[in-house]
């Protein structure tokens, strides 16, 4: 087994590029739409509640990661991968409609318990950081889908 250096700096580059600078924005957006903290009712519920809103927004924040945010990452990589490969917008497109469902199946087994340690547990600030750090395992499964033949 030999390394191959373009791949790895393809993987690399992609992935620093939606798990990490991407990450940031995303992380930010996520956490004010399904904060409690701008749910009107939870602010004004006592303790019980605060704690079911608290919970109810971690589980959208998976919800929304794993259906709605994970396809269009996996659609997001497999396209660059095919482009930083040298390869043209349909061979891309064809790749796409080819992976994305066979990765998306697999993403609720992974991110469904990386998320709830993420949500549940990192401050947003660190978020993108746990994210990228969870992402490397996935990254290597994604990227064998994306540059098998």
């Amino acid at each position: 087994m030999t390394l191959d250096v373009r791949r790895l700096l393809r993987t690399g580059l992609t992935a620093s590029f939606l798990s990490g600078f991407l990450a940031v924005f995303y992380f930010a957006w996520l956490d004010r739409a399904l904060s409690p903290r701008g749910w009107h009712w939870a602010r004004l519920a006592g303790g019980g509640v605060r704690q079911l809103a608290q919970w109810a927004s971690i589980f959208g924040k998976i919800a929304v990661d794993v259906g709605v945010y994970e396809p269009l990452y996996d659609t997001c990589y497999i396209t660059l991968q095919a482009l930083l490969r040298g390869e043209g917008v349909h061979v891309a497109a064809r790749e796409v409609r080819r992976k994305v469902f066979h990765v998306w199946k697999m993403a609720p087994r992974y991110w469904c318990v990386a998320d709830l340690l993420t949500f549940g547990l990192v401050p947003l600030r660190l978020r993108p950081t746990s994210n990228a750090l969870l992402s490397i395992p996935w990254g290597m499964y994604i990227s064998s889908v994306a540059n098998a033949g």
